[in-house]
């Protein structure tokens, strides 16, 4: 997003979401999922709440094929990235 067109509160509330991304599980839920549908066992997904309680032993063996920690871990360290910046933004405020 370009923030020189952006109104104060829009950019307000663009860093808003920045910052809550860095913690939100929304990129770990996408990952599973997409792994579940390349392996083509989107049906045998576990329901969002509940992805985070079952050990990886219970996750299928097609389905850790398509996972990538590396890719996930660029991801969640980019997220954090930006919400470092945000704090350096607003340290002031």
């Amino acid at each position: 997003m370009n923030s020189e067109f952006m109104s104060r509160h829009e950019h307000a509330y663009h860093q808003g979401h920045l910052f809550r991304s860095a913690f939100s599980n929304m990129a770990i839920h996408n990952h599973l999922i997409r792994a579940y549908h390349g392996a083509n066992m989107y049906w045998a997904a576990p329901q969002r709440a509940a992805q985070w309680r079952i050990p990886s032993i219970f996750v299928p063996a097609q389905v850790h094929s398509f996972l990538d920690a590396d890719d996930l871990i660029e991801q969640l360290s980019t997220r954090i990235d930006r919400a470092k910046g945000v704090l350096e933004e607003n340290r002031t405020g």
